[in-house]
């Protein structure tokens, strides 16, 4: 079993090292790197250099915008296993074994996702689930996060490319939602996507208080929402489900208001605004 990590790139260069440091660690190695570089001609010249020894690196060039890198890498990928790694996670060295044991294990399932542990606060992320389950448009926010995504190649083959007016750097206001769109036009197709928490990646906490509350920070808070809310209207979820998706980040702007951190509460109100657009706007 060989995997393609397609792995889109700007503007970081200590993150990238580390995570290429983790993939010379890893236990199990049939893999490739895609490595779609959106930085200026020779920015990861020298890092490349060092780890091309190591593992096979596919170095390209591709316009600016995750889904638009990852669509890049899409047309070269020569594994039976597709992962779509962030630049600035982190692979524990088991990672790939226990996929390839959980892939072996279900000739039936078309694919994992796994769930994220924070890298600053060495805990799960609270939205994930706690136990083994088929995705499905219920459950598909609370198991599915991109970087911790294994497709089978016919996945790839039945779904086609990431929509490009979605996620980072697409030039839309909807800043994320790029991997749930995929896998759920997966599920669309009828193909089975199995959710197994044990299977974990490494990542930068995005939580406020411990990056700050800049006006980026709000700004991705608003675009990341209005993504995700995008995304409920897209694909026809129920009026209750929508509602509480609206509630939830209001109630949290009038707690955090009532407790004085309004910076918190601010916060959670870009969260709702970003929501409303996504639902409105679109």
């Amino acid at each position: 079993m060989r995997f393609s990590l397609v792995l889109g790139t700007y503007g970081r260069y200590p993150e990238l090292e580390r995570f290429l440091r983790s993939l010379k660690n890893q236990a199990y190695k049939n893999f490739e790197l895609i490595l779609c570089d959106q930085n200026q001609e020779g920015f990861l010249e020298e890092l490349l250099s060092e780890y091309s020894g190591d593992f096979e690196i596919i170095h390209l060039h591709s316009e600016r915008g995750l889904s638009r890198a990852r669509n890049a890498g899409l047309k070269v990928v020569k594994g039976d296993v597709i992962a779509f790694p962030d630049d600035d996670c982190l692979y524990p060295e088991d990672l790939l074994a226990k996929v390839k044991e959980i892939l072996e294990a279900y000739p039936e399932v078309d694919g994992v996702s796994g769930r994220a542990i924070s890298l600053d606060k060495g805990r799960m992320d609270q939205k994930f689930y706690s136990e083994r389950t088929f995705l499905s448009k219920e459950n598909v926010f609370f198991c599915v996060t991109s970087f911790t995504l294994f497709l089978r190649r016919k996945v790839i083959e039945a779904v086609g490319e990431f929509d490009a007016s979605l996620g980072v750097g697409s030039g839309t206001p909807l800043g994320s939602g790029e991997e749930v769109d995929y896998v759920l036009r997966a599920l669309g197709k009828g193909l089975k996507i199995l959710y197994v928490p044990d299977i974990v990646v490494f990542h930068p906490s995005k939580d406020p208080e411990i990056e700050g509350y800049s006006r980026e920070t709000l700004k991705r808070a608003e675009a990341y929402n209005r993504g995700y809310a995008y995304l409920l209207k897209r694909y026809h979820y129920p009026l209750g489900f929508k509602f509480k998706a609206l509630l939830r980040p209001l109630l949290g702007a009038f707690y955090f208001g009532f407790k004085r951190n309004f910076r918190r509460s601010i916060y959670q109100f870009y969260k709702f605004l970003g929501r409303v657009k996504g639902l409105i706007l679109h």
